[in-house]
């Protein structure tokens, strides 16, 4: 069997379009089905139950009248994306249609379930260069990708990781070290618990992450090697979404107020039940500058970073976005002692303002306002005279995220010892 290419356009599609926009603006997944002059539609929350009702032998359970030689046409809402699938009468052929990027593809198998397989077959990869720009339309027109372009997705979570680590030195406004004079050298292991929730076009995400961090502190320095492992879960309107990765940055103390993090990383996301897999590579610089004001501290964070996919394969599957952004993100944070309230705490406000440019984004700009109130501390050992001195701190936030198309909020908890 053979799978062709038709360059002709084709009027359907667009058509159709019209047809799931509020379904797409509700749901991940849903299908419209026209055959002897009859219409249902289902609604799904994964790939997967959408897939098995595209079985053919599920339509006579809705059209009775329906039979393997009848004209069909499939509107699929997927992920937001309208895709049109059609076999005219007395025909095992089957015609797929994306109105949104102008590819049309003809499968041709034995039967309809076969050309069905063609079909599959050409998602898991085979459909190189028209794959590659569906899973870049998914990203710049769906607020539900996995891999780009909104709150939750791999790219925003790593910019954003980049960022916070490299705005965390370890400098605690307000509280005294308890041996005056050493500098804050002993290694911190950092646990951190988040959980976000944010609404884009009808579609809600919902995010579970674990960022753990191991910041290695040299004597006699206020240097620091940053090691990271994010690992984060999320739901897209029921559909399960899993991510990891892997990230290292150096923070360089250029004096005692500004420092310079260059950072590497290395994240993987994968979910069966929206059909994505990517790989992501990222490099970031950012800039962290302290001001005292007073009794407070005013720190200033401007970050340049690029993040792009790689070629993914696994099992069946090979699939190649081809997104790449350089990403600036600037913010500024005010820290204020509250020892009055509790000794050795203090409160943190801040504002950030996140612009990509590159690959076309459904978000490419957002503005995150928010606060934190914990307490920090040291603990000082001592060895042959040699004095290490110990972070303790303990913060709990909150943290809104706004831009043109999406809001949401954010929960976040973090231990380091």
């Amino acid at each position: 069997m053979k799978n062709l290419r038709i360059k002709s356009s084709y009027l359907l599609p667009v058509m159709c379009a019209a047809l799931i926009t509020q379904t797409a603006r509700a749901e991940l997944f849903s299908i419209e089905v026209q055959s002897e002059g009859e219409t249902y539609q289902q609604s799904y929350d994964n790939l997967s139950d959408m897939l098995d009702a595209l079985d053919f032998d599920e339509v006579s359970n809705y059209i009775p009248a329906y039979t393997d030689s009848s004209a069909i046409t499939t509107v699929v809402n997927f992920r937001g994306v309208p895709v049109v699938l059609s076999s005219p009468q007395n025909s095992s052929d089957i015609t797929m249609s994306i109105g949104a990027i102008d590819v049309s593809e003809l499968f041709q198998g034995s039967s309809r379930d076969d050309s069905m397989d063609l079909l599959s077959d050409w998602y898991e990869g085979e459909g190189d260069d028209a794959l590659t720009r569906l899973l870049q339309e998914l990203a710049a027109s769906t607020p539900s990708d996995p891999v780009a372009g909104n709150p939750t997705s791999l790219m925003s979570r790593t910019v954003g990781n980049d960022f916070d680590y490299a705005m965390d030195t370890g400098a605690m406004s307000g509280v005294e070290l308890s041996n005056a004079g050493q500098s804050i050298n002993g290694n911190m292991v950092s646990v951190f618990a988040r959980y976000s929730n944010y609404s884009a076009d009808g579609i809600e995400s919902r995010e579970y992450s674990l960022p753990l961090a191991y910041t290695v502190r040299f004597d006699n320095s206020e240097d620091r090697l940053i090691i990271r492992v994010p690992v984060a879960y999320v739901m897209y309107d029921g559909s399960e979404v899993y991510n990891l990765g892997l990230g290292i940055g150096y923070g360089r103390q250029m004096n005692p107020q500004w420092s310079l993090t260059p950072a590497l990383g290395y994240s993987l996301v994968g979910s069966e039940d929206v059909g994505s897999l990517s790989q992501l590579v990222s490099t970031s610089l950012t800039s962290s500058y302290a001001i005292p004001l007073a009794e407070y501290e005013l720190t200033i964070g401007n970050m340049l970073g690029y993040y792009s996919t790689l070629p993914t394969e696994a099992g069946d599957i090979s699939q190649n976005p081809e997104i790449s952004n350089t990403v600036l993100r600037n913010g500024a944070s005010l820290n204020i002692p509250t020892p009055r309230l509790v000794a050795d705490t203090s409160v943190e406000v801040f504002i950030t303002d996140t612009r990509y440019f590159g690959s076309e984004l459904y978000i490419d700009q957002y503005n995150e306002i928010g606060f934190s109130f914990g307490k920090d501390k040291t603990v000082v050992t001592e060895d042959d005279g040699s004095y290490v001195n110990y972070i303790r701190r303990v913060r709990a936030g909150v943290k809104y995220l706004f831009s043109d198309n999406s809001e949401g909020y954010s929960l976040n908890f973090g231990y380091t010892f």
